[in-house]
């Protein structure tokens, strides 16, 4: 059985987290750019309308949607697209 003293126990914890805590980070990192899903019931929230009204948006083309299984899914940068689409519409 190997033995250690608690000197090299914690030299050995500084050069695992000097080493893995880069590779942590761009795993956290990379998690907050992903593009976020959203269900129709917070993308209708985000809009201020209806469930009904989103699907519509889907149906005549004008929000894209992705189904994911048999729920429909909609990425948010797609909303904001939408969204200052609509908003610079009403501003002309």
């Amino acid at each position: 059985m190997l033995k250690l003293s608690l000197r090299e126990i914690k030299q050995i914890a500084i050069v695992v987290r000097a080493t893995l805590l880069p590779e942590i980070e761009k795993l956290f990192n990379s998690r907050a750019t992903a593009p976020k899903l959203l269900t129709i019931k917070e993308a209708a929230e985000i809009l201020s309308v209806h469930p009904n009204t989103v699907y519509k948006l889907i149906a005549d083309g004008q929000l894209p949607a992705h189904k994911v299984r048999r729920i429909t899914r909609i990425y948010s940068d797609d909303l904001n697209n939408v969204f200052q689409k609509e908003e610079s519409q009403c501003q002309q």
